[in-house]
Formats: structure tokens, sequence, C-alpha cells
């Protein structure tokens, strides 16, 4: 009778262990539906902002011809082209003629296109105003 229970046993462990094999795992509680269905992150286009630049210096020199504006720094010069660029002198618009008085203070706002610097804006600093004279004391 021991024998028999044994092999009984043996039989049970068997078909268990067999079972427990066999069975697939619980599968995973699946999340809550979303209102909204999930739609593939596109990438966002380039901010134009962090591609815009500005520097202050004097004009070196200006080609009409060209469209083109060399401004220098303290350290360096950088040419720029204006064909499109708008220009001021102070806040009031001004023509581009006003671009060849060399050594003016000048602001340039560009981009780089193409390894070119492409100016969108030139403003020449605005003249001081002339101090008056003193009076003539009698």
């Amino acid at each position: 009778m021991r024998i028999r229970l044994t092999a009984s046993l043996a039989v049970l462990a068997a078909a268990a262990i067999t079972s427990a094999q066999t069975q697939s795992p619980a599968p995973a509680p699946s999340p809550a539906p979303s209102a909204a269905p999930k739609v593939a992150a596109s990438p966002k286009p380039h901010s134009s902002r962090s591609s815009r630049h500005s520097i202050t210096g004097t004009i070196e020199t200006y080609d009409a011809a060209a469209h083109s504006l060399t401004v220098k720094m303290r350290t360096k010069s950088s040419t720029f082209n204006v064909a499109e660029a708008k220009v001021y002198t102070g806040a009031a618009p001004a023509t581009a003629d006003e671009l060849s008085k060399t050594g003016s203070r000048v602001t340039v706002k560009y981009v780089d296109k193409a390894g070119k610097h492409m100016a969108s804006s030139v403003t020449l600093a605005s003249a001081p105003a002339p101090k008056p004279s003193p009076a003539a004391k009698p």
C-alpha cells in the first residue's frame, strides 16, 4: 500500500508540474482606455527664434550693387547680405543709402542661411541732438 500511495503522489506531482508549465501566465490588466487616441509625436519644426542673431558695431563698408554690408565689432568684422533687410535710423524707417555712412554705429539682426549672414533689419543709431550753445554772458 505504501508503494501505491507513493506512486499516486508521484503521478499527482508530475501532473501538477506539467499543468503549471503549460498554463500561460495571467494577462496583465490593460490600462484604462484614454479619451483621445494616441498619435505619434511629430518632430517640432525648428524654431526660427533660435537661429536669429543680433550684432552691434560700426559700418566698415557698404556695397550697394552687391547688397553687402560689413560691420566691424571689437575684434572682428562680419559681412551681411542686406538685399531684403529693412533699414531704420533709430525708430524711423530709412533708405539703404544711409548704410554708406562709414563709421556709423549699427545693429544688425540676421539669420544664417546656407552659410551666409542674411540681414532682416539694420538699425543705425540716431545721431545725438546737438547741444545748445551756451548763451553769451553780457
